[in-house]
């Protein structure tokens, strides 16, 4: 009963360590006070997303979880996801179109969607121009919430995402999706220390 809010992630589960995921006291430091408080603030306010970056282990996946967990406490539709578990999950059921279909419409239209680890999953052309820019101009087009986290600041994705892992070049459709993630999300870098150490 405690957990009844994960019911409201679609697709995907919610990894266990996010689960309890929560903007609760005294579980982030005066370091984390200023994107706390714009996260807080995130479904009360016209910004469309954020763009949560920072070194490994400084809390960007949780933070996230705690943004969707409330919203799914709230009685909204919401998803989490890692690019990389995307792709893999679109590439296993790609003979299957209905299922690749209905997974890409889901993640469309949810209230909230947490793009997890963008730049982490092998870069391809397939993934960055037919899975996730469809995706994130619908998103952008209909007004719906979207976080992105990242171990790469903003200004890295363009030349991250100009080469494929097979060695291709292409900067402009590079551009034309990191384009897109700028017209979404406003940069929150995280600094702080590796929470992963302290467990």
């Amino acid at each position: 009963q405690a957990k009844q809010y994960l019911g409201a992630y679609e697709l995907f589960p919610l990894h266990k360590t996010l689960q309890k995921a929560t903007f609760g006291p005294g579980v982030f430091g005066m370091s984390y006070k200023e994107s706390l408080e714009a996260l807080t603030q995130f479904f009360s306010n016209d910004i469309l997303g954020y763009y949560i970056y920072g070194d490994l282990g400084v809390g960007k996946s949780y933070l996230a979880a705690c943004v969707t967990n409330r919203a799914a406490k709230q009685g909204k539709s919401v998803a989490f996801v890692s690019v990389a578990d995307l792709l893999s999950e679109l590439k296993r059921n790609f003979n299957k179109s209905y299922e690749v279909d209905y997974t890409l419409e889901r993640l469309k239209v949810v209230d909230v969607l947490v793009i997890d680890d963008l730049g982490a999953e092998p870069i391809s052309t397939w993934g960055r121009d037919e899975v996730l820019l469809p995706l994130l101009n619908h998103r952008l087009e209909n007004y719906r919430k979207t976080l992105f986290t990242s171990n790469y600041p903003m200004d890295m994705l363009e030349t991250l995402y100009a080469i494929d892992q097979k060695g291709n070049v292409d900067k402009l459709r590079s551009k034309r999706f990191v384009d897109r993630i700028y017209a979404i999300a406003q940069p929150l870098e995280i600094i702080g220390k590796n929470r992963r150490h302290n467990r």
